[in-house]
């Protein structure tokens, strides 16, 4: 299936997400349809097509213009990172008084950008494979003690045990009906501290 991942991610705005995630999805629609290989030309363009759209929900919270190396000016280009920056400080004084010395940040974004501290051991997950490296440049040019890494957090079976967790808008992304994932996913995470935001008021 490696030539469909490839053939779905020539669109730029899904050019950043990890191939993983992209398969993940692609088989996801295969299975639903009951699709047999090999694919026609018309079945093809279809499911090409239909796995595209649904990858759009995920990556255009997430496009940005990640060719600036300021990370200054890089959030403020960031659509989800440019529209929480007043809420940072407040954010940020919550975690000092929380005071942790590890933190897991799932759908990341650029968050790490704003918040990592070189005291603190920061993990960071997202799908976007650019971001990813943004934040590992970030990482190693402002000596932070952390890791971040290109994958779906629904697949992840193991994750770090730290201390504080930070969930910011993503729970909305996990389930279009109820909240199975969001808690398969919290209850699998190792901490007791979670930060959890939403981006829909009907939450």
């Amino acid at each position: 299936m490696e030539h469909l991942v490839e053939k779905i991610k020539k669109k730029p705005e899904l050019r950043g997400l990890a191939d993983s995630f992209v398969l993940a999805q692609l088989q996801k629609y295969i299975a639903k349809h009951n699709i047999s290989f090999p694919l026609s030309k018309k079945s093809e363009k279809t499911c090409i097509k239909e796995v595209r759209a649904e990858l759009r929900k995920y990556s255009s919270r997430f496009n940005s213009i990640l060719s600036n190396s300021n990370p200054e000016e890089l959030i403020q280009k960031h659509t989800s990172t440019r529209e929480r920056l007043p809420y940072y400080s407040s954010l940020k004084l919550i975690i000092e008084r929380l005071n942790p010395h590890s933190i897991l940040d799932l759908g990341c974004g650029l968050n790490p950008i704003v918040i990592a501290d070189k005291r603190v051991k920061y993990y960071a997950y997202d799908l976007r494979e650019d971001e990813i490296d943004k934040i590992n440049e970030f990482f190693k040019s402002h000596n932070v003690p952390g890791k971040a890494i290109a994958e779906d957090v629904r697949q992840v079976s193991n994750f770090p045990s730290v201390v504080l967790c930070l969930m910011l808008k993503l729970v909305d992304l996990l389930d279009s009906k109820g909240h199975k994932e969001a808690e398969k996913l919290i209850v699998r995470v190792p901490c007791h501290n979670f930060i959890i935001s939403f981006s829909t008021k009907t939450l």
